[in-house]
């Protein structure tokens, strides 16, 4: 009786034990919890206008040739429920806003509005804006943005033409190159100087370049602008631009700068020397120090070989000497005269800045246009 209760009781013990161990085993797992069914939360209508651009805010024009004309028609939408006004605002400098049809849109209501450009730029990648000015007050103002690459077509090998220190007497020529890189042979349409108070002594010719020519510069055609300044332009600075159409459709006018400065035949230069001003200038010298600078009075033009220099004065000769040595005729076209100017050890502190107390070193001249020469001379004594 005894061992069969025994194994009774261990039975309902062992099965006990094991329940408690399974319940506390599964009591550490999380269960998966049932998911809540999501309930819609509708966002509140946003009265009032809106400004939508129909069709997005960029237009990516692909590529384009430098110097061309585009444009593009946006269209400008009032997707609110209150009339939007609109007006044209700031744009970037290398584009241009149409005038809008209308200033004020009911809702649902479109307009057009184009941007226009000019690929005006030295690099491969163009972006410009434009924007509209609003009452939408999420947006306010709407930006336009054009976008793409721009490709050469047509391009000279010079940004400019440059001429230094030119005769007024005779005639100067200079060359330029114009590329073309998609267009076979390119000729000049029309061309007109922006300025042309100068443009009977400006004459302007062109030449094709061959084939030859143009594909060593790895171009399709080209043309070469043979500018001509003939006698009789002012004295003084040259800043002008030469504009020039092109056989290309849609090309802008290639627009090549001339720069230079046109001198007497008689003239300076050297260290220190404002050619145009002649004015030589000795800079800032301590009371009682040595000061000697050498420039060069020099010749030009169609008159060179009968003109001669005399040295006739000085002032204030007790501040300044002068010395003019034999001219130099180691250029084809030009004499060179030195000029030598010391400044005299015992000069008393003394400020000659201004045209009122100058220096001035005096020529007499032989050339038929040039009998006198008057260089000025700059210089502080100083304690």
């Amino acid at each position: 009786m005894k061992p069969a209760l025994f194994a009774v009781v261990s039975l309902v013990l062992g099965v006990a034990i094991g329940w408690v161990s399974t319940c506390v085993e599964f009591a550490r797992d999380i269960l998966p919890q049932q998911p809540v069914p999501a309930t819609a939360v509708s966002q509140p209508h946003k009265s009032g206008p809106r400004a939508e651009v129909v069709g997005g805010e960029l237009y990516d024009f692909g590529q384009m040739n430098r110097l061309a004309k585009s444009n593009h028609r946006f269209q400008i939408k009032n997707s609110g429920d209150a009339p939007l006004e609109i007006s044209l605002g700031h744009t970037t400098c290398k584009c241009t806003l149409g005038t809008l049809a209308k200033n004020n849109l009911e809702p649902g209501e479109t307009t057009d509005v184009t941007l226009e450009w000019t690929a005006k730029t030295g690099e491969s990648e163009f972006e410009q804006s434009a924007e509209i000015n609003t009452n939408d007050p999420e947006q306010n103002p709407v930006r336009l943005v054009i976008r793409g690459k721009v490709i050469d077509t047509l391009k000279p090998e010079e940004p400019s033409i440059t001429l230094n220190d030119i005769s007024a007497n005779e005639v100067t020529t200079a060359r330029l190159r114009v590329l073309a890189y998609e267009a076979d042979n390119l000729a000049v349409s029309s061309h007109t100087w922006v300025k042309p108070d100068n443009a009977d002594r400006l004459q302007v010719s062109f030449e094709p370049l061959s084939p030859e020519q143009a594909a060593a510069s790895k171009a399709k055609s080209g043309v070469v602008v043979v500018l001509s300044v003939q006698p009789g332009l002012h004295l003084g600075q040259i800043n002008e631009v030469l504009k020039i159409n092109f056989n290309i459709p849609d090309q802008e006018a290639l627009e090549i700068p001339l720069f230079g400065n046109v001198i007497s035949d008689v003239s300076i230069a050297g260290p220190g020397v404002a050619t145009t001003r002649l004015l030589v200038n000795l800079g800032t010298i301590p009371a009682g120090s040595p000061c000697k600078k050498t420039v060069f009075v020099t010749v030009k033009g169609p008159y060179r070989e009968q003109t001669s220099i005399k040295l006739v004065g000085v002032t204030p000769d007790n501040e300044l000497q002068a010395t003019l040595g034999s001219p130099l005729r180691d250029s084809p076209r030009l004499d060179r005269y030195p000029l030598t100017i010391e400044l005299s050890p015992a000069t008393r502190p003394v400020a000659r800045t201004a045209d009122e107390n100058f220096g001035h070193i005096n020529f007499q001249v032989t050339h038929p246009q040039v009998k006198e020469l008057s260089i000025k001379v700059r210089y502080i004594v100083k304690e």
